[in-house]
């Protein structure tokens, strides 16, 4: 049996047939649209959260960074509020220390949250308020002000430069995840590298890698 369509059947079929392989190609894109992810050893690194979520975010900072306290005053305290504090990401921060004076104010963050885990974050909020290297005394006037932390402990701490080696360790684990493209803030998201410049950025990878009631 022959068919015969007329023009306006033709131009029908033809705009439908281009929606489905407009619709396919955008969902190849979407596909593909984020880079590979990359592994992570987190082990022993700062983590807070639910231990069990979907999403872990994992942030490479240096405490002289001043690109890293713009980070820690416009985007993280909404990764916080939004993200960790619903149960949906934990997060994993790994201090660098490769600025100057910034290695004692990572080897005191790292301190504090092996003493006190619920002081880290406010530790850390405090420490980017600085704009200047802090020395001995002001990393414990920093703590004191923050609260909750065992301030003998600290000082002690910060004397012998307990994790100074392990300051040494995340530079080694930065290098093998970042290599020559090595810098902070660098945020990743289950491995996937993720623009630092706006919570909206983080969110999109977010909701890719992990999209909502996904367990």
């Amino acid at each position: 049996m022959r068919l015969q369509f007329t023009f306006r059947q033709i131009l029908v079929l033809g705009t439908a047939a281009f929606a489905m392989v407009t619709a396919g190609a955008g969902a190849t894109i979407l596909a593909f649209s984020l880079p590979e992810a990359v592994h992570i050893e987190t082990a022993g690194c700062p983590c807070v959260g639910k231990k069990e979520a979907p999403v872990e975010i994992v942030l490479f900072e240096d405490f002289r960074c001043s690109t890293c306290r713009t980070f820690n005053e416009t985007v993280l305290p909404e990764i916080e509020t939004k993200f960790i504090s619903s149960g949906r990401a934990k997060f994993t921060l790994i201090p660098l220390a490769f600025l100057r004076g910034s290695k004692p104010m990572a080897n005191a963050a790292l301190a504090v949250y092996q003493m006190a885990p619920d002081r880290f974050l406010p530790y850390v909020h405090t420490l980017f308020q600085a704009h200047a290297p802090l020395d001995q005394q002001g990393l414990l006037e920093a703590a004191q002000r923050v609260g909750g932390i065992d301030l003998v402990k600290l000082e002690a701490c910060l004397a012998s430069h307990c994790h100074y080696a392990e300051l040494d360790r995340n530079m080694e684990i930065a290098k093998e995840v970042m290599g020559k493209d090595l810098g902070t803030p660098a945020l990743y998201v289950n491995g996937v590298s993720t623009s630092t410049s706006s919570f909206e950025a983080v969110r999109s990878v977010v909701d890719k890698v992990a999209p909502k009631g996904q367990k």
